[in-house]
């Protein structure tokens, strides 16, 4: 049975109001995620659609020579599979876990449906594709005008804001990946966010201990696109 509670951790979900919420629920099955975990591959047509709670699940783009770069990710503020909604059923990026944990998930068809049926779900999901695509623009310019500490900064409090809480499970590879940068650059930049007593960081586990002080790390990246998020969609 769908638990209505956990349901409203995810910000798309929790503005719906009850009798469309428990349409949704009506069509979600919880799924507990790994690291690494794959939904799609590029090109592959898009099957279900995820509402993360407390996983990140991270959207990546492959060049030719094998490498590996997070083209967005999504958690608790947003949907995977939501380009269903602009009439597309595939992408050209890849789809995997990034943080493991809980998100709920439905049919292709059952979240074409519920676009249909309900002019509430509907315009969730449109301001969802907003700050989306505001997000979308800001990382392009992101990773050409900030260095790697800034952007691990920017990507740590991203992902707290995404589970919902200071600590999460995270790998020096993940995070190496995410970055689009080769590991010895994020062990450099972790180690001196946890040296000023920012982060603490062992064995696959993050705990963020000052998040104003990891925001002053960060570039304004950040601030400017969870203020969007937050205007837009509510939440913490």
């Amino acid at each position: 049975m769908v638990d209505v509670a956990e349901l409203r951790k995810n910000q798309v979900l929790a503005n719906l109001s009850e009798a469309v919420l428990n349409d949704v629920a009506r069509r979600l099955t919880r799924e507990v995620m790994a690291t690494w975990q794959l939904f799609r591959d590029e090109g592959a047509p898009i099957s279900r659609v995820h509402f993360p709670v407390d996983s990140v699940i991270s959207i990546v783009s492959l060049s030719a020579e094998g490498s590996v770069a997070e083209a967005y990710a999504v958690g608790r503020d947003g949907i995977a599979g939501v380009e269903l909604a602009l009439g597309q059923d595939r992408t050209i990026h890849r789809t995997m876990c990034q943080v493991p944990g809980v998100a709920y998930s439905m049919s292709a068809a059952g979240f074409l449906e519920l676009l249909a049926a309900h002019t509430e779900f509907q315009h969730q999901v449109d301001l969802y594709l907003h700050c989306l695509i505001a997000m979308l623009g800001r990382s392009g310019s992101c990773n050409l005008m900030h260095d790697v500490p800034e952007r691990c900064a920017r990507w740590l409090l991203s992902t707290r804001d995404r589970v919902g809480g200071d600590q999460f499970t995270l790998t020096q590879e993940v995070l190496a990946t995410m970055l689009g940068v080769h590991r010895p650059a994020v062990t450099l930049a972790a180690g001196a966010l946890q040296k000023a007593g920012l982060i603490r960081y062992s064995r696959g586990q993050i705990a963020i201990v000052d998040a104003d002080g990891l925001r002053e790390a960060s570039c304004e990246c950040y601030g400017i696109v969870a203020d969007e998020f937050r205007r837009v969609l509510g939440g913490p």
